[in-house]
């Protein structure tokens, strides 16, 4: 599965532990398409994920639009039960993602127009 994302922003990090290194880029970031209209939630969901290490080359701007691949992968949830969910696994630069000052709105630079919200406004169709 592939979905269009704005990453808001990433960091690279490799830690050893008991001679077992664990590295990868650490993103956080919205998906495209319509905020949460529900009467109690206002805005975007702001998902983290971890992509593989080697991916790091190809987190070129940020904030910036990326198509990002996910896989399926099994984990623990809060109850230490095992449940399936969505793990990033790629990330491909679609565009530039310029924030101006408050009263502004957020415009879209350098981005496909296929691959990014036709308006330049986030969450914008």
């Amino acid at each position: 599965m592939e979905a269009t994302v704005l990453v808001l922003n990433s960091l690279e990090y490799s830690i050893t532990e008991n001679g077992r290194t664990i590295d990868g880029v650490k993103v956080h970031y919205i998906q495209e398409g319509n905020p949460d209209t529900s009467p109690d939630k206002k805005g975007f969901d702001v998902f983290e994920g971890s992509l593989p290490f080697e991916e790091k080359a190809n987190v070129r701007a940020v904030p910036g639009w990326y198509r990002m691949g996910f896989v399926m992968s099994a984990k623990k949830d809060k109850n230490g039960r095992s449940v399936n969910a969505l793990k990033p696994a790629s990330i491909r630069f679609v565009g530039n993602q310029e924030l101006k000052s408050p009263g502004e709105k957020l415009v879209v630079n350098n981005v496909a127009p296929s691959a990014a919200p036709s308006n330049g406004m986030v969450g914008a169709r």
